[in-house]
């Protein structure tokens, strides 16, 4: 308990249930600005596993090849209705 406390001194303990979405990571990871995201069993007092920046990465390059990936990362990123920021707020 210490180590991970130690770990999440200047962010946020936002564990995710080993039910939780891939999405749920996704944006945990990026709104947060977490390298990794601890995974709980619900109900049960113990960290199960960490998913990292890294481990999602190497999942999405193995959708390469797959229509609807491909799909999605062909287009442009103006079709996503991203919001963008301007210089100043970067």
């Amino acid at each position: 308990v210490k180590q991970i406390i130690k770990s999440y001194r200047w962010a946020p303990f936002l564990p995710v249930a080993t039910d939780s979405s891939m999405l749920s990571v996704l944006l945990l990871l990026s709104k947060y600005r977490l390298r990794s995201v601890p995974v709980i069993e619900t109900g049960k007092p113990f960290i199960r596993n960490f998913i990292t920046q890294s481990a999602v990465v190497q999942g999405l390059e193995t959708c390469k090849g797959r229509d609807w990936f491909d799909y999605i990362a062909a287009r442009p990123i103006s079709d996503f209705g991203l919001p963008f920021m301007s210089n100043n707020s970067v």
